[in-house]
């Protein structure tokens, strides 16, 4: 079993042990680049005895590719209140995305909007997944407008313009996650 150390900001920790592993009766050997979540190279210079995650060849050669990565678990004890948009206040606390994680691969928040409110219409540059958990959402497009109500789903791809409201007197509440994160530099709001 193989151990290997790596860094992640300020605290270490050890990597997951990997067996050798034998691809046709014998042992791929090569120098196997371990990678932590930020995408930093944290040690390329191991030849260490690894499994193969993909074996391809090209012109006549085999190669692999294959990355160690950290395994930590992240634990976020609250959310961060963002301030939102509209005719009226709106809650929205974020839980992972670049406020509160200073993660920028997505956001995870959870919406409470009252009765009448509306937001601005926007183009935004991320993928957008909702799940309405009380009341109802309206969600505008320029095809369509759908009411998407409790234990009900909408996804609002990237480059659409889209524009959120919650009509319904008893407003609604709704968890949403961009895919990359939610940025007031990339929702391309209408002016």
């Amino acid at each position: 079993m193989i151990g290997r150390s790596c860094f992640c900001g300020t605290k270490e920790h050890k990597q997951k042990s990997v067996p050798n592993v034998s691809l046709s009766s014998s042992i791929i050997r090569k120098k196997s680049p371990k990678i932590c979540r930020s995408s930093q190279i944290i040690n390329n210079r191991d030849s260490v005895d690894i499994p193969a995650a993909g074996v391809y060849t090209f012109r006549g050669v085999s190669f692999f590719i294959h990355f160690w990565t950290c395994t930590m678990a992240t634990f976020i004890p609250s959310p961060s209140v963002i301030e939102a948009a509209g005719n009226k206040p709106k809650i929205i606390q974020e839980f992972v995305g670049r406020v509160n994680s200073k993660t920028s691969a997505l956001s995870l928040a959870r919406m409470k909007s009252p009765g009448g409110w509306v937001e601005p219409g926007q183009i935004p540059a991320f993928d957008e997944y909702t799940l309405v958990l009380h009341g109802m959402l309206r969600v505008t497009t320029k095809h369509q407008t759908t009411d998407v109500r409790a234990e009900q789903a909408i996804i609002v791809p990237k480059g659409e313009w889209v524009q959120y409201s919650s009509p319904a007197e008893d407003g609604a509440e709704y968890v949403a996650v961009c895919l990359p994160a939610f940025s007031p530099d990339t929702v391309h709001r209408d002016a």
